[in-house]
């Protein structure tokens, strides 16, 4: 680790500068509502954009750290409020309303869904990276459903991971007008998914293969 700059005070190591990095993008969230530039983030420490390239590649990967830390919280939080639910389209679909609905709490987290009016493609594309994908994992895994046992393997899982994040997204990016929140999110999501979801699902379990305390 190079320690020239730091506003005269370098990081001993290379967590701290990546710790430093990261509170000062969330600084610049908190002053500004918007995702930081890399720019704004060296000039906050007093070194050269060069400096935080070192230890985040580019704007998507530091948000990527920033909804890192916040999303361990987050899924608990989430399974508190999904806890009982056993149906796999339900839980889908509560998932999804939860996200929508409560990602404002998690202002580094919601950043990372938002638009980006200088980078939107690279924004939108990002929601499939393998972050946003372990992410999503890491909901559909929290709930209390049988996955196994509906019929959904690891190559629909991942499929329903992407589907969820793309519907989040979708959300996040334009919420209707007027836009739909709590009970009229919910109803929407309910006529629009749970027929689909459990029709594939009922497919999918049909052909698995029983278990060996069902023969």
């Amino acid at each position: 680790m190079r320690t020239h700059g730091w506003a005269g005070s370098p990081p001993v190591d290379d967590s701290e500068a990546l710790a430093r990095i990261l509170a000062a993008a969330r600084q610049g969230i908190d002053q500004h509502g918007r995702a930081p530039r890399l720019a704004e983030v060296a000039r906050e420490l007093g070194v050269s954009r060069a400096t935080v390239y070192r230890y985040v590649r580019d704007g998507d990967a530091l948000l990527v750290e920033l909804a890192a830390a916040e999303t361990g919280p987050f899924i608990q939080r989430l399974t508190t409020e999904l806890a009982g639910e056993a149906d796999p389209a339900r839980a889908v679909v509560r998932a999804v309303l939860f996200v929508v609905d409560r990602l404002p709490e998690s202002p580094y987290l919601a950043i990372a869904f938002a638009p980006d009016g200088q980078n939107r493609a690279a924004r939108t594309a990002s929601i499939t990276e393998p972050a946003a994908q372990a992410f999503a994992r890491e909901i559909l895994k929290a709930v209390e459903v049988d996955w196994v046992a509906a019929g959904i393997d690891e190559r629909r899982m991942t499929f329903l991971a992407e589907h969820m994040l793309r519907l989040v997204q979708s959300f996040v990016l334009d919420p209707g007008d007027p836009p739909r929140h709590g009970p009229e999110l919910e109803e929407y999501l309910n006529w629009a998914l749970v027929p689909v979801l459990t029709t594939s699902i009922q497919a999918d379990a049909g052909g698995r293969e029983p278990h060996d305390d069902e023969l």
